[in-house]
């Protein structure tokens, strides 16, 4: 195993340390659970930027702010609302109903 790590080190380019690097294959995708490839194929057909108004809209649901919902879907909070802001604009719909400002 050392042997292993330091030809890798030697022969990369001095950064990082990857699983080719070590004769190593990429490890495959996860299989999607039953439920979530159900989810996803219901969205199929759908405009991306509903889905992405969709997947937003749960995410605050489910954790209830959205900092919190930003963090778990790996955006920044200011991002979601720059994204109410232009459905609001787009639609006049605030997307989140009458609980948005308690939400924040």
């Amino acid at each position: 195993m050392r042997n292993a790590i330091r030809q890798a080190a030697v022969m990369g380019d001095g950064g990082r340390v990857c699983p080719a690097l070590l004769g190593l294959a990429p490890a495959p995708p996860p299989i999607p659970s039953a439920p979530a490839a159900r989810a996803a194929t219901a969205l199929i057909g759908l405009p991306f930027h509903d889905i992405e108004r969709l997947v937003i809209v749960a995410a605050i649901e489910r954790f209830g702010s959205a900092p919190k919902a930003a963090r778990a879907l790996g955006l920044s909070p200011s991002t979601i609302y720059r994204k109410q802001e232009s459905w609001v604009a787009f639609t006049g719909d605030d997307a989140f109903g009458p609980n948005w400002s308690k939400k924040i």
